[in-house]
């Protein structure tokens, strides 16, 4: 919701290197996606049972997230930093524009949505 995408350019600016900032991020996310889910299931936000749609869902963002942070690792180990910073600078300034540009918009749901930003958003953390 934010967290990765707000403290990397924080830590970038404090001048962390990248590769110091992203297993931390990645390591922490995972631990408090982790715990969300497990309160969301105890709570009856989401039920994460065998058969149910929110299993699916999990499952599908779950596999995009292992693939996409392996290609994004294997990338970043191979890029130079400027690169790396480069990159990060950019999403996050487009992430600014189109959270402007879509502000009202409502989309339907789709499984090529899904896939595709759960893609998206892991090779991006």
């Amino acid at each position: 919701m934010g967290y990765g995408t707000t403290l990397t350019p924080l830590l970038l600016i404090m001048g962390y290197n990248p590769l110091q900032i992203v297993p931390a991020i990645l390591l922490s996310e995972l631990i408090t996606g982790l715990s969300a889910a497990f309160f969301h299931h105890k709570f009856k936000n989401s039920n994460f049972k065998i058969g149910n749609p929110d299993l699916k869902l999990a499952i599908v963002m779950a596999g995009c997230s292992i693939f996409g942070v392996l290609a994004a690792v294997f990338i970043a180990l191979n890029l130079p930093v400027f690169y790396v910073k480069l990159y990060i600078g950019l999403l996050v300034f487009s992430m600014g524009v189109l959270i402007l540009v879509t502000l009202n918009c409502k989309y339907k749901f789709s499984w090529g949505k899904i896939v595709s930003i759960g893609l998206l958003a892991a090779f991006n953390k």
